[in-house]
């Protein structure tokens, strides 16, 4: 009886030490991936800052050169006083000036030039010139806060038409706040930067399905589809093209976080 007793408490301290091994072996596992699995994202933040840095420079030289003049802010002053058909004459003049520009930037996927009033009303898109007059406000965070506090704001959002990545600044005239100018590059092209930058891992792009609906116009959501997920609620944009193994084996870029500069841009 006593040599079973021995043999029982042999096997269930043999059994402890094994599982106790197993807990350590997974603990082990489950710490070294999270580490892994951390530092493959803040390698890719950091990617993504660089890329977006180069951009915001290009973007820059755009706004200080080219829109930051005194004839463009004259006629976004004059804009926010006035009349309808006055708006028109104004919005097609803009926009005449900037197609040559535009067009050229577009090719580099610089997609958005988009001209704002001060009371966030949409002036002149120059990717879509016939929808105008939509407040923005509710639905733009960084155009309210280039209006309202008056500071220049970088960063993804999704917008009426296209998701991007936006540079908003605001615009003044003779010191008066006019109103605020947009350019914002195609997600399209990060993520094809970052494909180059990490052939190995898939890069994809998923969208909260209440932001698309409350956002982007009607007419344009049809552009959206449900993404290869089992979860309705994201979508992502049918012109990114994605793998069919995107969801499990990939990292998703879902937002960018919004950056506020302090310093306005201003004549």
């Amino acid at each position: 009886m006593k040599k079973g007793r021995m043999l029982v408490v042999i096997g269930v301290i043999i059994t402890a030490v094994w599982l106790g091994t197993l807990l350590i072996i997974n603990n082990s596992y489950r710490n070294n991936a999270k580490k892994y699995n951390d530092a493959r994202a803040q390698l890719l933040s950091r990617s993504i800052e660089s890329v977006t840095s180069s951009y915001e420079q290009f973007s820059n030289f755009i706004f200080e050169t080219i829109v930051n003049t005194e004839e463009v802010t004259e006629r976004l002053a004059e804009a926010n006083e006035a009349s309808t058909i006055e708006k028109a004459v104004i919005r097609e003049e803009l926009y005449r000036s900037f197609e040559t520009i535009y067009n050229i930037s577009n090719s580099y996927e610089f997609r958005q030039l988009h001209f704002h009033l001060k009371d966030g009303e949409s002036f002149l898109r120059m990717h879509a010139k016939d929808k105008f007059g939509d407040h923005l406000f509710d639905v733009r965070e960084s155009i309210r806060i280039a209006n309202v506090d008056k500071r220049y704001v970088t960063g993804f959002e999704e917008g009426r038409i296209f998701n991007g990545y936006r540079f908003v600044y605001p615009l003044y005239h003779n010191d008066s706040h006019v109103g605020s100018v947009e350019v914002s590059i195609s997600l399209k092209s990060i993520i094809n930067i970052l494909n180059d930058m990490y052939p190995t891992t898939v890069i994809g792009f998923i969208l909260d399905r209440e932001v698309m609906e409350t956002t982007v116009f009607a007419d344009e959501q049809s552009h959206y589809q449900l993404s290869l997920s089992q979860i309705n609620m994201w979508l992502i944009r049918t012109s990114i093209k994605h793998s069919s193994t995107l969801i499990n084996n990939c990292l998703i870029i879902q937002s960018f976080s919004m950056r506020i500069n302090k310093q306005s841009h201003q004549i």
